[in-house]
């Protein structure tokens, strides 16, 4: 059977417990199936009910241990013991990883081609081990030192001030070098040798892994990331400073699903009161700050306030983490709510206060939703940066802005119409990455199906 100019192939999706990216790597897998090729998915973490829910087989592999450290004796006997135990430790460390049965798991779907989050080193290695083509997914932006790219983690931006001047980018590359590096030792000699690398590392070996051919240790991502392995990166070039990628390396375009806007989810009278708002034309404003690392109540209750007395509506989700009781009495155009369908209130917005996570900004840009950014930690800042950079957004500051600047930041989106004709731009480049048919392309590129 073929599919225009490629041939079915058997394909397995290795996903972790992100939701964020398991849903995107859900629509990365129907488009695989609408190129012709059988897709299943798998993953150490419990979300069989929702990829089945999606009509994708489900292969559950096996979830890493944690293996409790050698207390051995007090002080520097108990030191000594743990260094001459090392190899012990060491086994003990790559048996904990869990990937013994991994290619037995994997049998079943008999696979031509496996994609893997990239991640998810170790299992990066055992499906390398198993000589099927392999591709590594990224949902991040530029991981890569590259001429003129900046870290993901910082704020930079190229040809502003000094920090984004040419000197500048260089030693913020050195810097994260730096860290890097001593992190390395620390965790090394807090773990009398059996970090998390050296673990990785002795793994790499029995599997006969050439660990210094493709891995690149000073480049953005813990542990590692990776060079000479194909990457297929969930997001459009566009989006991203200009620059040009690895050889390696594909940009494929956002996967948000074009249909999926949760429909499906448990009807809810309050928020679908809202929604017919909206609808009605009553600006809706969506808050919400993923799910992955928690909420800051008082910063939450901050943005809350900033919605008093203005001609819209404050719709907030917790993230499932947080009851909203917790933030107290609210203003009454603003609405919290424990979890919400995130793609369907996007649908009804008019502007959007996240964190600058990839999946949010994707989402938002589909939905042609300007943004507010407070980003909390790692690479939010830099696509807060990249996402500013081309007009799509503002970069508030969590630490200083007051209410009354909250309320300033939204009103500026709502009412200047550059950020709206900015999105739109960026929406339209995101859509021929799906009418141009890219991913299927690009697979074929990289996997050789």
């Amino acid at each position: 059977m073929t599919h225009g100019f490629l041939t079915m192939a058997r394909i397995v999706i290795i996903v972790p417990e992100i939701t964020s990216i398991v849903i995107a790597n859900l629509e990365l897998a129907a488009r695989l199936g609408v190129a012709g090729h059988t897709v299943t998915v798998a993953s150490p973490a419990d979300v069989a009910d929702l990829v089945r829910g999606k009509g994708i087989d489900f292969i559950a592999l096996d979830p890493a241990r944690t293996v409790a450290a050698d207390s051995g004796d007090a002080g520097l006997r108990g030191v000594v013991q743990c260094w001459r135990q090392r190899s012990r430790r060491l086994r003990e460390g790559v048996d904990a990883l869990a990937m013994a049965d991994f290619a037995d798991k994997l049998a079943p779907a008999n696979p031509d081609l496996i994609l893997v989050n990239i991640e998810m080193p170790a299992h990066i290695i055992a499906a390398w081990s198993m000589e099927r083509r392999l591709i590594l997914v990224s949902t991040f932006l530029s991981l890569w030192k590259r001429p003129g790219q900046p870290p993901l983690h910082t704020a930079i931006t190229p040809g502003v001030g000094w920090r984004g001047s040419g000197v500048g980018i260089e030693l913020a590359w050195l810097r994260l070098r730096c860290q890097k590096w001593w992190w390395r030792q620390r965790d090394w000699l807090r773990s009398a040798g059996v970090d998390r690398l050296a673990i990785l590392r002795q793994f790499a070996r029995d599997r006969g892994f050439p660990f210094h051919r493709y891995v690149a240790r000073f480049d953005y991502l813990l542990p590692y990331s990776y060079r000479g392995l194909p990457v297929l990166t969930l997001n459009a070039l566009e989006l991203d400073f200009p620059f040009e990628p690895p050889a390696e390396c594909r940009y494929v375009g956002s996967m948000v699903s074009a249909q999926n806007r949760q429909d499906d989810s448990p009807s809810d009278a309050r928020l679908d009161g809202l929604l017919e708002a909206a609808d009605n034309g009553r600006p809706l404003v969506f808050c919400g700050f993923g799910a992955f690392h928690g909420y800051d109540v008082d910063f939450v209750r901050r943005v809350a306030l900033a919605a008093e007395r203005q001609p819209w509506s404050l719709v907030i989700t917790l993230g499932g983490s947080v009851d909203p009781e917790v933030l107290g009495e609210l203003p009454t155009n603003v609405h919290a709510f424990r979890w919400l369908p995130q793609l369907r209130v996007l649908a009804a917005a008019r502007c959007a206060i996240t964190h600058a996570g990839t999946v949010s900004i994707n989402e938002c840009v589909h939905f042609g939703v300007p943004m507010l950014f407070y980003p909390v930690h790692g690479d939010q800042f830099g696509n807060a940066a990249r996402a500013v950079y081309h007009g799509l957004a503002i970069n508030g500051d969590r630490g200083h802005d007051t209410s009354a600047e909250i309320a300033g930041h939204v009103n500026r989106l709502l009412n200047e119409s550059v950020f709206k004709e900015k999105v739109e731009d960026m929406r339209t480049r995101f859509e021929a990455y799906r009418s141009e048919d890219v991913l299927a392309r690009r697979v074929a590129e990289l996997g050789g199906v």
